[in-house]
């Protein structure tokens, strides 16, 4: 009976204790997971909530440097700076309301309509090809085969006219969204005008919080993400500014001209997403050179389609050799995996979660780094340091 219980109470075999302890690491995952998924739509919601703050806490964060700057250039009080930085900021979106939208809208119900009407165009030209190009011979049957499978050119006709209702439809959307968007970033606006008013006293705030044992390393790591966050923020902002100009320039020389302040556009605001902007560019581009109408000659279309592909290529070029590594630089550029896996995310919480995905996951990277990565590497470095010696 005593051995029974001393057996009982007696220590476990250490054998054991690798497998417990990676039952109790699961355990704790799955119930750390479970919770997420109880909180996951609070949070959402949250998030949808105080997105407009969030979004313009990121925002003063981006001004705070030139409303500075201003300050020192001019000698103006921050209030003095904070007016002339809203006067230019209403002059630049006045500007941009007036010149760039309507141009933008026109570009637009071109494109739709240019689409309906090249459908018919594109079957004949592919019948013209195969038939004087390489000399096929059509069989009386394969008409009846594209009527079957829904391409006939009266079908197309259709298709292309019931897409562009719906195209049509999805612009007036789309304009109906962008007033929506204007008001709330507008709003936006107006808030990180007031954090901007005290964004110089929050570093004292956060001093005097922070236990003064644990002050240097916070402020370490707090420069470390204020120099990622900031050079990638405003370095990518200013590529993405760099990379429209450069899409639109190129296009009006080479075509499609009707097209390229919104391929340009386009291709600037997707390149947050670094790289991603003159691919995404280059696919309508190349596809109005092959459908065009306005070349007649597959020569001159060959070309035109070298012409622009050329501008792309060159507009990567730039941004990957010299724009990247000399405006956002190494230390603070991000991989664009985690880039469109934040933007995944924050899609979640609707448009504001988007815009302050990228900066949460650039202090999450940091925060990973500092206090995960780098101790786990210094402890393996010393670890074989001290290993080396016996090896010898």
């Amino acid at each position: 009976m005593d051995d029974f219980q001393a057996s009982r109470t007696g220590p476990l075999d250490p054998r054991l204790m690798p497998a417990l302890v990676w039952i109790a690491r699961l355990v704790l995952v799955l119930l750390a997971l479970y919770a997420v998924s109880l909180i996951l739509p609070w949070a959402l919601w949250v998030l949808q909530v105080l997105s407009p703050f969030l979004v313009a806490l990121v925002l003063a964060y981006i001004l705070d440097p030139i409303v500075t700057a201003v300050q020192r250039r001019l000698r103006l009080g921050r209030t003095g700076g904070i007016v002339l930085l809203a006067l230019l900021t209403l002059a630049v979106v006045v500007g941009v309301l007036t010149v760039a939208v309507p141009i933008l809208i026109s570009q637009i119900v071109a494109m739709v309509e240019g689409i309906s009407a090249a459908a018919p165009e594109v079957i004949a030209r592919a019948q013209r090809f195969l038939t004087e190009d390489l000399g096929l011979e059509l069989e009386p049957g394969t008409m009846a085969m594209l009527d079957q499978w829904g391409l006939s050119q009266s079908k197309l006709m259709a298709y292309a006219a019931t897409f562009a209702g719906g195209a049509f439809g999805f612009v007036t959307h789309a304009v109906t969204g962008m007033i929506w968007l204007g008001a709330t970033m507008a709003l936006v606006f107006v808030i990180a005008l007031y954090l901007l008013v005290d964004f110089d006293r929050v570093s004292p705030m956060i001093d005097r919080a922070i236990p003064p044992e644990h002050r240097e390393h916070f402020w370490k790591l707090g420069g470390r993400v204020h120099r990622e966050l900031s050079g990638f923020l405003r370095g990518q902002l200013t590529i993405c500014l760099c990379v429209g100009i450069l899409v639109t320039v190129g296009l009006l020389m080479v075509g499609p001209r009707q097209y390229a302040l919104l391929i340009g556009v386009t291709a600037g605001a997707v390149n947050f997403i670094p790289y991603l902007g003159p691919a995404v560019g280059a696919a309508p581009a190349v596809l109005w050179a092959l459908l065009t109408p306005d070349i007649a000659e597959s020569g001159a279309r060959a070309m035109q389609v070298v012409m622009t592909l050329s501008v792309f290529l060159v507009v990567q070029s730039i941004d990957g050799w010299f724009l990247s590594p000399f405006i956002v630089g190494r230390g603070a550029r991000m991989h664009p995996v985690l880039v469109m896996l934040a933007l995944i995310i924050g899609a979640r919480g609707g448009l504001g979660g988007m815009i302050i995905a990228v900066p949460g996951m650039i202090i999450a990277r940091a925060l990973f780094l500092d206090l995960v990565w780098e101790p786990l590497t210094r402890r393996y470095e010393k670890s074989e340091a001290q290993a080396s010696p016996g090896e010898t």
